[in-house]
């Protein structure tokens, strides 16, 4: 059932009165949409819409739904490469200030000092403040 009718509307005299007469029956009867299509059926008296009523489509509960790349499929979801391009701009910046943090301590080792870096969740400052207390002995011991 393809749920087509036509509706009489009155006279229509171009697309654009047809849009205007269209968004009226639809606004006044929302269980119906306008398809697009009109026709003067008696010219100067008559015209009609042709309208159908919305499918209804029942929520599907999905639960947790977690999408799996199949061979040859499309890309992962956007909310997936969002969370790509966040860990690789965060490891940008942890590359960064590493390398800012070695030239500043020369004498501590670049992994003392990428440890320290996650260990205060990349924080520079609170970083610089525990290798000011490491001495070099200690910086060289892994």
């Amino acid at each position: 059932m393809d749920n087509v009718q036509n509706i009489e509307v009155g006279p229509i005299w171009n697309q654009s009165h047809a849009e205007q007469k269209a968004a009226e029956y639809v606004r006044n009867h929302p269980e119906f949409e306008w398809t697009g299509h009109w026709n003067t059926t008696r010219p100067g008296v008559m015209s009609v819409i042709q309208i159908r009523r919305h499918v209804e489509t029942p929520d599907i509960d999905v639960g947790e739904f977690v999408w799996v790349q199949q061979p040859n499929s499309e890309s992962p979801p956007a909310s997936t490469k969002k969370k790509e391009t966040t860990k690789s701009k965060a490891d940008s910046l942890n590359s960064s200030a590493v390398s800012e943090l070695v030239k500043m301590f020369p004498d501590t080792t670049e992994s003392i000092i990428s440890n320290k870096l996650k260990d205060n969740n990349n924080d520079v400052d609170k970083t610089v403040d525990d290798l000011l207390q490491v001495t070099p002995e200690s910086a060289e011991i892994s």
